[in-house]
């Protein structure tokens, strides 16, 4: 995602975690808090052929990070997880059942849009019997109802998107988007 320029070899192992921590802040601050920064730290053999880089990653603290993040991401670009939605995201209806997050792809937030993400939370437990789709939108409804972010509550609502991967992990993490209920389009600064 970023790199830090290091003087020595000795600085990119102590200050490199540090600087990388701080380089990659800002995106893993939309992302969902399953992410940490991680530095890689090149050999003492292998520090002059780098040009003194540490490159800077994002990785998933309980399970893979899917596809780019960041300004990596080209809008168009269809999600293949939730995890990869960020705060602030517009998106996009791509195909199908807009229902899954697969369906979904990165906009600009000057166009139409579907939704924006506005929150990420996750449920502790699903309770046996109940669709999961059902509990990733009421947790939303609890944890980002639309008239606490501004949005007249009889007509949007917060919907919630599972990520997929991680839900089989029993880690259940859910991207909130704020929608229209008549599923109509949003508009630019909408």
């Amino acid at each position: 995602m970023e790199l830090y320029k290091a003087r020595s070899f000795e600085e990119a192992g102590s200050d490199g975690p540090d600087q990388c921590a701080e380089r990659t802040k800002a995106t893993a601050d939309k992302l969902a808090w399953h992410v940490q920064s991680l530095a890689v730290v090149p050999t003492r053999e292998g520090f002059d052929a780098t040009g003194g880089n540490v490159a800077c990653l994002l990785v998933g603290k309980h399970g893979p990070v899917y596809g780019r993040l960041g300004a990596l991401r080209p809008y168009g670009m269809a999600f293949e997880d939730a995890t990869q939605m960020q705060q602030g995201d517009c998106l996009g209806h791509a195909r199908g059942d807009a229902s899954e997050y697969t369906h979904y792809e990165l906009v600009s937030c000057d166009q139409d849009h579907v939704g924006r993400v506005f929150r990420i939370t996750h449920l502790t437990t699903l309770t046996p019997g109940k669709k999961p789709d059902a509990e990733a939108d009421a947790q939303c409804a609890a944890d980002a109802p639309p008239q606490q972010l501004d949005y007249p509550a009889d007509t949007y609502v917060s919907h919630g998107l599972r990520s997929t991967g991680l839900w089989r992990k029993g880690y259940y993490l859910v991207v909130c988007s704020i929608e229209r209920l008549d599923k109509s389009l949003m508009h630019g600064g909408e």
